[in-house]
């Protein structure tokens, strides 16, 4: 069994575990901060992680398919159905001062408290730094930036446009 390459620069500041990659740390910080994931997921059964910072926080897809934001106090999730399974979608996530904020597929907006801190390390891609709970699909495409987008501008991330 032959796990894929890292993808990108191969830097030595990526590692990887299995088929998990460990961006550097600094990829996700507390915030400002905005997040659009491009996603085919296999499957959504064990509530999978996108993105797992350390084992306290994340960003995640339920069995249900809505698309959600855990910072290891406050949830907020969207209301069902937003991602399905075998089907490519766009997962958007952002957080920064005392809110945070999850958008699937362009729809509607869901946001509720943060309380702060979502960068525990390591930072890892595709499941928690410990390995568990794993995302059982494609991870197509992931883009950051440093802001908090409003809401027109994350919807429009949450199509995979991020600005």
């Amino acid at each position: 069994f032959a796990t894929p390459p890292i993808w990108g620069t191969e830097s030595a500041a990526q590692t990887r575990n299995i088929t998990h990659i460990q961006p550097p740390n600094s990829t996700i910080t507390d915030g400002p901060m905005t997040v659009a994931m491009g996603v085919v997921s296999g499957s959504l059964e064990g509530h999978p992680v996108l993105i797992g910072a350390g084992v306290s926080a994340s960003l995640y897809v339920s069995d249900s398919g809505s698309v959600g934001i855990w910072d290891s106090v406050n949830t907020v999730a969207t209301t069902g159905g937003t991602i399905k399974s075998q089907t490519p979608a766009v997962a958007a996530f952002r957080w920064g001062g005392s809110a945070m904020a999850v958008c699937g597929n362009g729809g509607s907006v869901a946001s509720g408290a943060y309380d702060g801190t979502i960068a525990s390390t390591p930072v890892r891609l595709g499941a928690y730094s410990n390995g568990v709970q794993p995302f059982n699909g494609l991870i197509t495409s992931l883009q950051t930036a440093n802001k908090v987008a409003n809401d027109t501008q994350f919807q429009l991330a949450g199509r995979g446009a991020l600005p």
